[in-house]
């Protein structure tokens, strides 16, 4: 008669246990990747924000004069909207004829906290959404009239 060799081989439980643990590693790494991917996505925002910001502030300082600052003060023009947040315009317009007085949106926009006197303090903020969250960045500049 035949011998039967009985080979020892994987048993179900064992196959599953293998198929849970791949799992389990598969999301984990999974889930490791959607929050870097997260966290590139916001940090891009953000980096184009701080441009944004940097672009309005060196604006103010460098092609402002502290009569226009005052005039922006009189005429209560504190916002600089939407349509007019691009490096190419703020590097193009003085922010006197971008500044407005009403706030179209409240999704991304600039506002001038202007603080009247010898020596005008402007605090800019700007607001923008990142990740469905409000961000303000904030930074002041001072101008003054040194005649």
């Amino acid at each position: 008669m035949w011998k039967l060799k009985i080979k020892p081989a994987f048993t179900l439980i064992e196959v599953i246990c293998s198929i849970a643990i791949f799992s389990l590693l598969f999301t984990s790494a999974l889930t490791i990747e959607l929050n870097a991917i997260r966290l590139r996505r916001y940090n891009c925002k953000l980096y184009q924000h701080s441009i944004l910001m940097e672009t309005v502030k060196n604006n103010l300082i460098g092609n402002s004069s502290y009569d226009e600052l005052k005039s922006l003060y009189n005429n209560n023009k504190f916002y600089i909207n939407k349509e007019f947040l691009s490096n190419n315009k703020l590097k193009a317009l003085k922010i006197v004829d971008v500044t407005s007085e009403a706030l179209a949106s409240n999704e991304l926009y600039v506002k001038l906290n202007i603080t009247d006197g010898a020596v005008i303090k402007v605090n800019i903020e700007f607001h923008g959404y990142i990740n469905n969250k409000e961000n303000i960045i904030n930074t002041a500049i001072y101008k003054g009239n040194y005649q």
